[in-house]
């Protein structure tokens, strides 16, 4: 492709020969400049199908210009996302299940759209479109999580000197993510879906037990081993939970199960897998369970399905229904703020009105 002078004085572009754009040849606009050393720089800046123009070509080079003059360019000056990446991946991600769904996230939904794009061209807008786009098939919570990931990237690359920009994440506004769930078993379907898993899958009525009696995560339950049951306190210690350290308290049924259950080795987990090893996932009976016994028919709202994170909510909403404060709630089920139990709150009884009526009384007992 033939370079094309513009208007600007250093500013060119060319035409494509394969993209086409509302009917035409795409258009690609590139800048050239000196550096102090006399050495001409050649800069890409981008496509016309991405909202590039002659004249933000021209700003950019103005820019460039400017930090030669004042001895502030960039000692690397055209490095794009994709070797952000690259980057990123050698030097900073390890070997795991994070490592391998973040290269997944990027092959996926990021490298096609941002990885030829320097890191100065990633504009609020490009990524408002790029977020819009990704809205279309992807839930908030993930393309929360995609956008994330781009941060990091271009974090890390200004951390280690390859860009001396600002990090454009920064400037658009995340997903709103409302995860809420605001459905709870009732009694009589706790106890159905228990009595279904006792005979098919012992060890997952087990699981549900324990967080329906202690309101913990499954990640929480299937990290428990036998030295963290303190059978004499009643309590499960938790360790590295989402919000530190706390101690579950184990009601008398969840006592006696345990109590029960034979090879109380301190090393060894309470819930294991077939190899022994730690359990990553709830075991897909428990949704089996579920759906046969109707519990999700014609719920389309995935908030107001039963999952086994279910059972923690029934846990605190019980527990709501039944007058227990808010922040007594909070404190069982690790909740860092008491804001987030208080979507439990519409479930309790009508305090604000009774403590009203006491002060009444209050009043009331004066005059006598």
């Amino acid at each position: 492709m033939i370079r094309i002078k513009t208007r600007y004085i250093g500013v060119y572009h060319r035409e494509s020969d394969t993209r086409r754009f509302r009917g035409k040849p795409d258009i690609c606009y590139e800048i050239t400049y000196k550096l102090k050393n006399r050495k001409k720089i050649w800069e890409k800046i981008g496509w016309k199908s991405e909202g590039f123009s002659a004249v933000m070509a021209n700003n950019l080079r103005s820019e460039r210009l400017v930090k030669i003059k004042t001895g502030t360019v960039s000692v690397i000056i055209n490095i794009t996302y994709a070797k952000a990446w690259q980057n990123y991946c050698d030097r900073h991600l390890t070997e795991g299940k994070s490592k391998a769904t973040d290269i997944y996230r990027h092959n996926k939904h990021i490298e096609n759209t941002l990885g030829h794009f320097r890191l100065d061209q990633i504009t609020p807008d490009i990524l408002q479109t790029f977020m819009n786009r990704l809205s279309d098939t992807l839930s908030p919570q993930s393309v929360k999580h995609v956008l994330a990931q781009v941060r990091r990237v271009i974090n890390k690359a200004i951390k280690w000197g390859h860009w001396d920009g600002v990090n454009p994440v920064t400037r658009i506004t995340m997903p709103t993510i409302n995860n809420s769930r605001t459905r709870y078993f009732t009694p009589n379907e706790a106890a159905q879906v228990l009595e279904e898993l006792q005979y098919r899958s012992p060890q997952t009525h087990s699981m549900a037990t324990v967080s329906l009696h202690t309101g913990m995560r499954f990640g929480e339950i299937a990290a428990i081993r036998w030295a963290d049951v303190n059978f004499d306190a009643g309590t499960i210690s938790i360790f590295d939970a989402k919000t530190g350290d706390r101690h579950a308290l184990m009601t008398d049924t969840v006592k006696k199960m345990l109590s029960d259950m034979p090879n109380k080795v301190p090393s060894d987990y309470l819930f294991f897998s077939r190899k022994g090893d730690k359990i990553k996932a709830a075991s897909p009976t428990f949704e089996r369970v579920v759906n046969e016994l109707g519990l999700n028919a014609d719920i389309t709202d995935r908030r107001q399905k039963i999952v086994f994170h279910s059972l923690r909510h029934t846990y605190a909403s019980w527990m709501a229904t039944k007058g227990i404060p808010l922040y007594v709630i909070a404190e069982l089920l690790g909740h860092s703020t008491l804001e987030m139990a208080s979507r439990y709150a519409h479930l309790c009884p009508d305090q604000k009105r009774e403590a009203s009526n006491m002060v009444q009384e209050v009043f009331n007992s004066a005059g006598q």
